[in-house]
């Protein structure tokens, strides 16, 4: 179910950007790319790392505990939404005469997407009781759902940035209506009582894995950031088609390591040293080759499959994704190295490695621009891929990546 829900959403993501790229200039594309791109900061920002562990901690909860745990949530996200929404406020006031009325309108559409936009945590609480087969239905027919809502739209007639950036808001507002339904539903009969301590423990593991989540997206959405202040939107446009068709492939990095997440594991727990080693280097060779046989496709095919689904105004983001989408080997071998150190209680080694790409990454996209332009950008995004999950792990990592270098055939097996 797991696996078909990525692989809808995936569709359904590709179908979206098309119509959506299609229907829109280069110039208001980027518009809504820098929208949508404010919008993940500021998620990040105000999510405090707490939907990553809000599942196993629901899991590991009494029953009765559960359903303040997931209220308790909602309220700290409410409330990092509310002190976000102080500062942005006072920011557009102290630069109101500097904004235009479109700009103006595209502030408050941020804000507003980010007051509606609680529908992760509801998914990790499905996570932890055991429903997740709930959320992937739910999100998917939602998903669908605007999908048709979208083509409706701009069949209707001439679409622009600002209507498709509220429709984006409404959609996330109807994700985590029919959620937070079907988790009321769940946690109802469960009453509960006040679990202070539970609710600390969910603060500092947020904390922890907040910081790894903005160093992630420093480094991941830096060569976009680069572009806004360096070029402008029309560029974006361009190098935002190819990130997000290359950020499509990594629809199968997560499907294979949320299949083998139980069995690494089990494996773990039944302390197999020699085992536990053998099929990780195995996963490790098949996630790299199967990745790697994609990506190499993919980029000899891009000159078709970019126009194709894009349209002859994107041409040029061709080239770009035939570039980027050779990150995906890399974030096969990141994925699969991840489940290899949280079950190892090893995830101050992933925020270690995520703080030291997050410095390296700004040079490097800047060098990137400076020497070849969005080509440049589109090569340094994949070195700091190639830098943080494989390079990395010689020194952060060691048992890791001797693995990595036995399944790529770098290393002899011992």
């Amino acid at each position: 179910m797991l696996a078909a829900d990525r692989g809808v959403r995936f569709l359904v993501s590709l179908l979206n950007g098309a119509l959506i790229a299609r229907a829109l200039g280069t110039y208001e594309f980027g518009l809504l790319a820098q929208v949508l791109l404010a919008v993940a900061v500021m998620d990040v920002l105000v999510s405090m790392g707490i939907p990553s562990v809000l599942g196993p901690r629901v899991a590991m909860s009494d029953i009765e505990h559960q359903g303040p745990l997931l209220l308790h949530a909602l309220g700290l996200r409410a409330s990092a939404t509310l002190c976000c929404g102080f500062i942005a406020a006072a920011v557009y006031l102290s630069n109101v005469s500097g904004l235009s009325e479109a700009n103006s309108v595209f502030v408050v559409c941020v804000m507003l997407t980010l007051i509606v936009m609680n529908w992760a945590l509801c998914d990790g609480f499905l996570q932890g009781v055991g429903r997740p087969e709930d959320s992937a239905l739910l999100k998917s027919l939602v998903a669908v759902g605007f999908l048709l809502i979208r083509y409706v739209h701009v069949e209707a007639g001439i679409p622009d940035a600002l209507s498709l950036a509220f429709l984006n808001c409404a959609e996330q507002a109807a994700i985590s209506l029919v959620l937070l339904s079907r988790c009321r539903s769940l946690a109802r009969p469960y009453g509960g009582t006040k679990d202070t301590r539970g609710r600390m423990e969910l603060l500092r593991l947020g904390l922890i894995m907040w910081g790894s989540q903005l160093f992630t997206l420093a480094y991941m959405r830096i060569d976009q950031a680069v572009i806004l202040v360096l070029s402008d939107k029309v560029d974006l446009a361009k190098y935002v088609v190819a990130v997000q068709l290359a950020e499509q492939t990594f629809t199968l990095p997560i499907i294979l390591c949320a299949v083998y997440v139980e069995k690494v594991a089990n494996l773990r727990r039944q302390s197999d040293s020699y085992g536990f080693r053998r099929e990780i280097i195995r996963l490790y060779r098949l996630g790299f080759v199967l990745t790697a046989v994609m990506a190499a496709t993919a980029a000899l095919l891009s000159n078709i499959l970019v126009p194709s689904i894009y349209g002859s105004k994107y041409a040029e983001s061709a080239s770009l994704f035939a570039i980027l989408v050779f990150s995906v080997p890399f974030v096969m071998l990141g994925g699969i190295n991840s489940l290899v150190l949280l079950t190892g209680n090893k995830a101050y080694v992933q925020l270690r490695r995520t703080f030291i790409c997050s410095l390296v990454c700004v040079p490097m996209a800047v060098c990137g621009w400076y020497l070849a332009g969005l080509f440049g950008l589109a090569f340094a995004a994949v070195a700091v891929q190639g830098l943080g999950n494989l390079v990395l792990n010689k020194w952060l990592d060691r048992e890791g990546y001797e693995m990595q270098l036995e399944a790529l055939w770098l290393k002899t097996t011992r």
